[in-house]
């Protein structure tokens, strides 16, 4: 049942395995023509947050789901105190326009798509993206951000583009300082983002590396969240939203593993929204419900049906 659903979802194009070699740093690594070791002193010398755990990303909102730089309230009101010079951010306690924040999540994947095709960069949708790609190619209705990973290598592609605005400015693709850190860490588990500078809603991108020798080739993110090479790849091709993005080869073992066997036949989530037969979609039972629900915040990355 499964295989047939992936089947009509892919495409039917794959790449090749993206090297090993691109899930570790080592001395041999060169980004922009400069070597690693160059960028590993750089990094340091521009930020001491590259080396401690001092949170680099600023989020609000009630599940902090928004950068907290772009965010506006439904009057326009910043997220971000005024006059306050170390930007200290208040929550807004709205909850979310479900329509507004799929309308913005779409537009940072579709110009994250055409980014990452102009300049190279293999990546693969994560965590809630892979559910509802699962699902009906669709992102959840619940969802309020994206998640996306690549290897630690081109991560370092990506520091050469760090702070532009991207296919036609409304987008900021933001490299956390801490990109060379990859033991695991609390305040800067999320290596980079794409932000909707519009909405402030965004993408967090993560990479995964090696960071054991005798890890039997599992590579991990920050959390640390841990992935065999083997179950990632090759990567397919595939459909969520319409737009082109890529998945990991064993994607059926990797929604198992994170969020168990019934993320995948479970029909109803949070006794709100139930799926439809039918229409193959997902419904809420709650007329004008948005993201943030009943007065309590949905858990985006550990999901339960």
């Amino acid at each position: 049942m499964y295989k047939n659903r992936i089947e009509a979802l892919d495409t039917g194009r794959f790449v090749a395995m993206v090297p090993k070699a691109h899930f570790s740093l080592d001395n041999q690594a060169i980004v922009g023509g400069t070597s690693l070791v160059d960028w590993s002193r750089r990094v340091v010398e521009w930020n001491e947050t590259a080396t401690a755990d001092v949170k680099y990303f600023s989020e609000c909102g009630i599940d902090k789901k928004r950068d907290a730089r772009f965010a506006t309230n439904n009057n326009g009101g910043s997220c971000l105190s005024e006059g306050n010079p170390k930007g200290v951010v208040r929550l807004l306690q709205e909850k979310h326009d479900s329509k507004k924040v799929h309308e913005s999540l779409i537009a940072i994947l579709q110009a994250w798509s055409l980014f990452s095709q102009e300049h190279k960069i293999y990546w693969w949708i994560s965590h809630g993206e892979m559910i509802g790609w699962f699902w009906n190619s669709k992102l959840l209705p619940w969802e309020t951000d994206l998640d996306i990973q690549i290897s630690v290598q081109q991560l370092l592609q990506l520091v050469a583009y760090n702070q532009t605005l991207i296919q036609g400015g409304r987008f900021l693709l933001d490299v956390s300082p801490g990109f060379m850190v990859r033991s695991p860490q609390k305040q800067n588990v999320i290596d980079a983002r794409v932000i909707d500078v519009t909405t402030g809603y965004m993408m967090d991108i993560t990479a995964l590396s090696r960071i054991r020798d005798d890890d039997d080739g599992t590579v991990y993110c920050k959390s640390p969240h841990g992935y065999k090479y083997e179950d990632l790849m090759p990567l397919h091709e595939t459909l969520l939203e319409g737009v082109k993005v890529w998945r990991p080869h064993n994607v059926m073992k990797i929604l198992r593993d994170e969020y168990q066997e019934k993320s995948m036949y479970q029909e109803r989530f949070k006794r709100i929204y139930s799926w439809d037969r039918e229409s193959l979609v997902w419904r809420s039972s709650v007329s004008g419900v948005g993201c943030i629900l009943l007065g309590f915040v949905i858990p985006l990355l550990t999901i339960s049906f």
